[in-house]
């Protein structure tokens, strides 16, 4: 096998077979299909490829409630981090600016890949013992741009690959940019056949059963992992000043209330970001992109964007709010007592589909969407909903036309065939809704026990 460049452009790889006679055959360069195929094919050989990255997950759904999110997630066992990978099957102009947003992303989920790692590990490492400033990410595609190329070259968070298919048995992957430091990886051919699919966790519930619930106060960054777990009681401020907590949304808000409240956050601070298109907190109700907040909450003369999608991620962001200030978030304090510890099921979990083409509107019966409409569970019971349908959907606590979310449960955007449990454990009427698709709703009743 010989390989060669053709005039004009240094990136544009030309293969050729080498004949028992010394004579030249050149391989015909093949686009991928799409990238889907290119996902595959990568992550079914990605020890091959990188041999110091291990496998984590396919299209890592717990950032920004799925709509942001990775290709795939590995972790780096020699520089002990976690690392974003991204395919184009084309030449892409925002393929670098996209996958440094992801890696801006994973900094405000460091508890949600910690917990990923548990789940594929079998492991009880805590957050920190990973390496997290040593993040990156790696883009592959069949070509990159010029500019592409140069501004990444001092980039030390993203390494670039051309990929491409040469004949019906040949690959070739090889570095072309990039900043980041890498010693043991290597251009490589690998065969296009044997190739074996991955196992990507698609139908795991998107909450996972509960932590243990630390006893006592505890301070606002020591919560390693709060998925599942139901909120605390009381919220305690550097001044010493209090705040009843009814939910994780009225923790985010307390946080931002008070900051604001003793100006250490004003319009000067504003917007406090989560990525380079979203925001926490913003001088008017709108996302940097021009959309929204789906759901805010007025703290003095600013808007508190509280739509984060899990419990972790408005951990993260309150702490990204006192970061912002100039405090230390240990001065926060979250109080649990006996009497909001979590309190298991023991009987089976209650399930709801979501039908096939609910996101259709048009019946005027609202139960056919999630089916049953009206499910009844015991204190401490759980509800399991799986998507069925060809799109995503939400199921998010509260009434649409009467205030909207309300911060008990909300899934955040889930993806056909992948489902979302929620655990109740206060008696009462659970009223629900999908925010994309406002014509579904549903009730969950909770008994006393």
């Amino acid at each position: 096998m010989a390989r060669g460049h053709r005039s004009g452009d240094t990136h544009n790889t030309r293969m050729f077979e080498l004949s028992a006679e010394s004579t030249l055959d050149e391989l015909s360069d093949y686009a991928f299909d799409n990238e889907d195929q290119m996902h595959r094919l990568i992550e079914a050989n990605i020890e091959k490829l990188f041999p110091d990255l291990t496998f984590l997950t396919r299209e890592f759904r717990e950032m920004a409630g799925g709509e942001l999110r990775p290709d795939t997630v590995a972790f780096d066992t020699d520089l002990n981090t976690f690392v974003a990978l991204e395919y184009k099957n084309k030449r892409n102009a925002g393929a670098v600016d996209q996958a440094r947003t992801y890696l801006d992303s994973m900094e405000t989920h460091k508890a949600d890949l910690v917990l990923l790692y548990k789940k594929k590990e079998d492991s009880s490492r805590q957050k920190n013992s990973f390496d997290w400033g040593k993040m990156y990410a790696i883009i592959m595609a069949p070509e990159f741009g010029d500019y592409q190329i140069l501004g990444a070259k001092k980039d030390s968070t993203v390494e670039l690959y051309k990929i491409r298919r040469y004949g019906k048995h040949v690959m070739l992957m090889a570095r072309v940019g990039g900043g980041h430091v890498r010693t043991h990886t290597t251009a490589r051919s690998v065969p296009a056949t044997k190739r074996k699919k991955p196992t990507p966790d698609t139908n795991r519930p998107a909450t996972v059963p509960r932590p243990n619930r630390p006893d006592g106060d505890v301070k606002l960054p020591d919560i390693e992992d709060a998925t599942g777990m139901r909120h605390p009681k009381e919220l305690t401020c550097p001044d010493g000043s209090r705040v009843d907590l009814k939910s994780w949304v009225d923790m985010l808000s307390g946080v931002a209330n008070w900051l604001v409240s003793k100006d250490h956050l004003n319009e000067s601070h504003c917007p406090v970001q989560t990525g380079p298109k979203n925001a926490i907190l913003h001088t008017q109700p709108i996302h940097q992109n021009g959309r929204a907040f789906t759901a805010k909450r007025e703290v003095g003369k600013l808007f508190l964007n509280t739509d984060l999608g899990s419990t972790n991620a408005r951990i993260q962001q309150s702490i990204s709010l006192i970061n912002r200030a100039g405090l230390d978030p240990s001065g926060f304090v979250l109080s649990f007592s006996d009497s909001v510890r979590p309190v298991r099921s023991h009987t089976s979990p209650v399930c709801v589909t979501i039908t096939k083409w609910s996101s259709v509107p048009g019946s005027k019966e609202a139960d056919r969407y999630y089916v049953p409409h009206m499910v009844t569970v015991d204190v401490g019971g759980e509800v399991v909903w799986t998507n069925d349908d060809v799109t995503a959907h939400t199921v998010t606590s509260g009434v649409l036309t009467d205030g909207g979310p309300d911060g008990m449960f909300d899934s955040g955007l889930f993806a056909p065939r992948t489902k979302f449990s929620h655990i109740f454990e206060k008696a009462g009427e659970y009223p629900y809704f999908d925010r994309v698709h406002p014509w579904m709703q549903g009730v969950v009743k909770v008994k006393g026990v």
